[in-house]
């Protein structure tokens, strides 16, 4: 029986009929496109997508958490907790304990309580494997255990060369894994770098659909259609910038008073010595700057929050969202030293 396939906006889900392998087995493969945005589909770039919706049904989208960067919304998913509870609070943090930036590695990763889905699945035994190619955490051990197959993010591995690993992972002859987290890069690289609506990006949403292809026939030659669900998603989306609508931090802010930590749409700053009246004016400033931009661009979504106010909103989508200290409140990004 063929498999039932179902897109949900930039979600895209495939689920096989219900037959047991020899083993009594099924497996799960989770594909993630970073930053495909919902609206891609339906361009005439996307006909294998396209004709998944066209067999099942498509919802329009998909919430992500915020912030909407690529390590704490991949770890929502793969633990189904909120940022401020799985510890990935940014592509990277700041450590004040210590004085440190922490970036990707198993720090960034090392929240106690907290283990994704792909460790959850090893730990229930029973034969149960797990592979993770490339996706943000996936090499890291939680709970002490690591995943039977996996495979360190790396740009010199190419797509189809992935497809061809975790099918491998899905027929190994003495530990066949039944959970399998698949990640490509783009369409987010190369939004970031031309632009969500470039030609460049429109090149690689056409690259994702005939890897989406490859994918189903790699899985047909090892008659693993009726026993392997696809679920395709996306961890977030991504907003055109045009310069009329940029603040730039620095032209209000010194970066000898300041430490500025990760990226848009996310911005950390941490003065360098507390109670410092420069660094005090130079916050003023830039509060005062925002404060006008948001009445200019009120209709573009974007959003002035203290921090004390941004605890109770942090689960609401915004456009743009800037964080002032508020005193005894730690900082989005803070993360104490273990």
């Amino acid at each position: 029986m063929r498999p039932l396939w179902v897109v949900l906006g930039g979600l895209c889900v495939a689920l096989a009929h219900p037959a047991a392998t020899a083993r009594g087995d099924r497996a799960l493969v989770v594909v993630s496109f970073d930053g495909f945005r919902p609206d891609y589909l339906g361009r005439g770039l996307t006909p294998v997508l396209d004709g998944l919706r066209a067999e099942g049904s498509r919802a329009a989208y998909m919430h992500n958490v915020f912030p909407t960067k690529t390590f704490p919304n991949h770890h929502s998913i793969a633990t189904g907790l909120y940022p401020e509870s799985h510890g990935v609070l940014g592509n990277s943090v700041y450590d004040v304990a210590r004085d440190r930036r922490i970036g990707y590695g198993p720090q960034l990763y090392s929240n106690p309580g907290v283990t994704p889905i792909w460790t959850l699945n090893q730990m229930a035994g029973g034969g149960r494997h797990s592979g993770v190619m490339m996706w943000p955490g996936g090499e890291f051990s939680y709970n002490g255990v690591l995943p039977t197959f996996r495979q360190p993010y790396d740009l010199q591995v190419g797509w189809e060369s992935r497809v061809d690993t975790v099918v491998g992972w899905l027929v190994h002859p003495s530990t066949p894994a039944n959970l399998v987290m698949l990640y490509f890069e783009e369409p987010d690289r190369r939004a970031h770098a031309f632009g969500p609506d470039s030609p460049e990006v429109r090149y690689h949403i056409q690259k994702l659909d005939n890897i989406t292809r490859y994918l189903r026939q790699k899985l047909a030659a090892h008659n693993l259609m009726d026993r392997v669900n696809v679920v395709q998603l996306s961890d977030h989306g991504m907003e055109a910038v045009t310069l009329a609508r940029i603040i730039n931090i620095t032209d209000f802010v010194s970066t000898s008073q300041f430490k500025m930590i990760d990226t848009s749409p996310v911005i950390q700053l941490f003065p360098v010595k507390a109670c410092n009246p420069s660094a005090l004016v130079d916050v003023c400033r830039l509060t005062e700057v925002i404060r006008r931009r948001t009445q200019e661009w009120s209709s573009c979504g974007v959003l002035l929050w203290k921090k004390l106010e941004y605890f109770e909103k942090t689960h609401k989508p915004a456009t743009f969202t800037t964080i002032f200290p508020h005193q005894n409140i730690r900082p989005w990004g803070y993360r104490q030293s273990n």
